[in-house]
């Protein structure tokens, strides 16, 4: 049997760099988060083969002292706590002291820093944790850090860095996703004496994201600006028509601080879940300004994680926050050919209302007063303005599938099933919200034998269930006779009550509620007029109706369209009608 014995200093540092400073990107983040906490708005990195040979940050912060470039390197030596009380008011990115030191441990270390108060810079060199030069050199205001041969004497660590391209993708992600929220810093990434990204200043995130991720993303952006007594959100939402295949982009951040939430991402997604096609991503950067004292940042060396105080607190601020963008903005999401073009007509002619027999008897695109009930309402008169669809003349349904109708904007096509899918779940989430969803009796009832945590958890939540639709009897020893179900269920089956009771006893109602929507969308879907089948114009009357009194009539449950315009416009400029 081996022997245990204790592993020398020189061992435990490099076991502890390994935590810290996993490939180059580890190392670009530690360094940048050390620029943007020096107050820097100038940053450059250059790489040289993806970082592995050299990375090279410079920046104009504050630079450091003498004796603080001394110890800077040093485990555990930090300017960004003095004590334990500290940790829990944390305001930097940095504090754990670990970055540069785990980085000495495994790679050439070079640090040239002045300050604004010094004539001279000061210059170190440090190899596998020692120092091996102090020099007095010129240089500009700020801090440039040299890192090469990263892994020198790790080998092992090196052999599993992955090729130069996944290695600079990394650090693109990670250079990217700090130049979104600090757009009021100028960034700039180079690999191979190759220009990668450049970034100027900019006067929002909006902004920022516009100019990172293009024009198409920034032409969709919903600023996001919200605040409550708890804490502050802002940032920019991509519109529910422009998503991606995966997350890639989508940031979030704490106190400035880039991390992975998984809290955060949910709440978003069950946000906008019906505006969202299956499958699809939402594109979003969020910041979050929250008091210190209510995150706990202390949870990993790589400080991507984080715990919060209040969980419940931050769920319900991101869900007003994206709801808030959402009122704000009406977040119609038709697909209009109107922005393919941005000329107006040359001939407009009013929208006529004796000839022909209109839906809605009302001035084209008035605006409506609604109170909405705590989502972005005005402030002083609680109303929240909203541009209604329509009013919309039928002139015919295409492929027994659309509807063609003539609006103020131009030519509309409706989808039938996506339209009349929107107002029956409407309909339908009405009924859940109001407790008055549908039961369905069952013919024979059903008894079932539960463990004890599950006859608890249904008879501790009896009330819940009822207002979901589900009734039993309780018969003691851990027995349930149920007797009625949501008659969106259909047939009743088994496993499915057992299953929610599960999701229960895992204080999980939420993903229960998810269920019961879930069955609602399905049953929303089936209850619809299907493609293929032939509306009369009365039908068809009446469905417009039915979806311009819904509160979202753009989009059906599963986020589709439910209808898009062909501007006057852009019907000019097919048949060119005009110049």
């Amino acid at each position: 049997m081996p022997t245990i014995r204790h592993l020398d200093q020189s061992t435990i540092n490099k076991i502890a760099a390994g935590e810290v400073i996993e490939r180059p990107a580890s190392v670009v983040k530690e360094l940048l988060e050390n620029a943007i906490d020096a107050k820097a708005d100038d940053i450059r990195i250059d790489l040289l083969r993806a970082g592995k040979q050299q990375i090279k940050l410079s920046d104009n912060g504050s630079g450091m002292a003498k004796d603080d470039l001394l110890i800077c390197y040093k485990k555990h030596t930090t300017s960004k706590i003095s004590g334990e009380q500290d940790l829990f008011t944390i305001t930097s990115l940095g504090f754990r002291g670990e970055a540069l030191a785990s980085i000495a441990e495994i790679a050439n270390l070079k640090i040239t820093t002045k300050t604004k108060d010094n004539d001279t810079a000061e210059r170190i060199e440090v190899e596998a944790g020692k120092i091996i030069r102090l020099e007095t050199t010129a240089a500009p205001d700020g801090t440039t850090v040299d890192v090469a041969n990263l892994f020198f004497n790790t080998p092992a660590r090196k052999a599993y860095l992955k090729p130069d391209a996944a290695e600079v993708a990394a650090i693109i992600n990670i250079v990217e996703r700090y130049a979104l929220l600090y757009y009021d810093k100028a960034f700039r990434l180079t690999n191979d004496r190759k220009e990668i990204l450049k970034t100027p200043k900019a006067k929002s995130i909006a902004e920022n994201t516009a100019f990172i991720y293009g024009s198409d993303i920034g032409r969709s952006l919903l600023e996001i600006s919200y605040a409550d007594a708890y804490l502050k959100v802002d940032g920019a939402l991509a519109r529910p028509s422009v998503t991606r295949a995966d997350k890639s982009q989508q940031s979030i951040f704490v106190n400035g601080r880039y991390i992975r939430s998984r809290l955060i991402t949910d709440e978003i997604y069950e946000t906008l879940h019906t505006l969202l096609f299956h499958g699809r991503n939402p594109i979003f950067v969020l910041h979050i300004a929250i008091g210190p004292q209510e995150t706990d940042v202390n949870v990993h060396p790589a400080k991507t994680f984080i715990k919060f105080r209040n969980e419940s607190a931050v769920r319900h601020s991101i869900r007003r926050a994206i709801e808030d963008a959402i009122e704000r903005y009406g977040l119609s999401v038709q697909e209009t050919t109107a922005a393919t073009t941005a000329r107006r007509p040359s001939l407009s002619y009013e929208f006529p209302t004796e000839s022909q027999k209109l839906l809605v008897r009302e001035l084209p695109l008035q605006i409506i007063p609604q109170v909405k009930a705590g989502l972005g309402s005005e402030k002083g008169s609680g109303l929240q303005e909203e541009k209604r669809i329509g009013p919309f003349t039928i002139i015919g349904q295409l492929n027994r599938t659309y509807i063609i109708a003539e609006s103020p904007e131009g030519l509309a096509v409706i989808d039938q099933h996506a339209a009349e899918e929107r107002v029956n779940y409407e309909r339908f989430m009405q009924e859940k919200k109001e407790g008055a969803i549908k039961k369905q009796h069952l013919l024979k009832e059903k008894s079932f034998e539960l463990s004890p945590l599950l006859y608890h958890t249904a008879t501790g939540n009896a009330q819940f269930l009822r207002s979901l639709g589900f009734s039993f009897e309780d018969f003691g020893s851990n027995t349930l006779k149920l007797n009625s179900i949501p008659e969106i269920f259909g047939r009743l089956k088994s496993t499915l009550f057992i299953d929610l009771l599960h999701e229960l006893a895992k204080e999980k109602q939420k993903a229960v509620c998810a269920e019961i929507e879930e069955r609602i969308i399905r049953f929303a879907c089936r209850a619809s007029v299907k493609a293929g089948d032939a509306l009369t114009e009365p039908q068809m009357n009446g469905l417009i109706r039915r979806l311009r009194g819904c509160s979202n009539p753009f989009t059906c449950p599963h986020g589709r369209p439910t209808f898009f315009t062909i501007s006057l416009g852009d019907l000019e400029k097919r048949f060119r009608r005009a110049g």
